[in-house]
This record gives C-alpha cells, structure tokens and sequence, in this order.
C-alpha cells in the first residue's frame, strides 16, 4: 500500500495520519509548511484540501502549504538539501515527518531556542 500511497495518508481513526501533524503544527502557530514528499504531489495536495475544505480548522488556514516533490533524496539529509535547492531555506525551521501524532505545545522549547540563539550559545 506505501508504494502507491504516502504514510501519512494512511488512517488512523479515519483520519489521515497528516491532518494530526497538520493539526499539531497549526496549535503551534506555525506560519509555513511544506509539504515533501518522493510521491505525486497532487495526490498530498487533494488529501490535504479536502481535509482542510472537511475539517473547517481555523488554525490550519492560517499557514501556508507548500509543496515539494523529491526527485533523488533517500534520507532525511539528502531530503533537506533537495528542498533547499528549490526553496532556499533563511528561517528557523522544524523536520518532522508527516505521520506524527501529538499534541505538544512547543512554546517553551522555541522559547529556549530563541533565546539561545539571541545569546549565540549555539
């Protein structure tokens, strides 16, 4: 089924497994998604409007959704600088894969990070 279908597609509840990661990034406030994947974008893309069309989640029209199709990445590393070469990451960003379920709140962790950052402890 994975060959023909991406993971985070597949149903948990009669839910796809993207629309709770979808869901946990929208909690977080996120801005900025892309959406990567090696499978046929338009098919991510039909999934994920539906869901947001069916789901009427105010948060998760907040953001905007990108998406980016993998031509020859095989590894979370390969993937990132695949997206780089066409999106030209400059921001703080957050990897996940699309087959999470959870429901953190990150406000404190990005806290951290920020203030880290202004600090140059990195």
């Amino acid at each position: 089924m994975s060959h023909k279908v991406p993971k985070c597609l597949f149903p948990v509840a009669n839910i796809p497994l993207i629309l709770y990661t979808l869901e946990f990034l929208a909690l977080n406030n996120v801005k900025e998604v892309y959406v990567v994947s090696s499978h046929d974008n338009k098919v991510l893309k039909d999934k994920i409007d539906t869901i947001k069309d069916s789901h009427m989640i105010g948060k998760m029209n907040n953001f905007r959704i990108t998406y980016v199709k993998l031509e020859q990445a095989n590894s979370v590393a390969s993937a990132l600088r695949e997206v780089n070469d066409s999106v030209e990451l400059r921001d703080d960003f957050l990897v996940l894969q699309g087959d999470i379920v959870c429901n953190a709140d990150l406000s404190d962790a990005l806290r951290m990070h920020y203030k880290k950052k202004a600090n140059k402890e990195y």
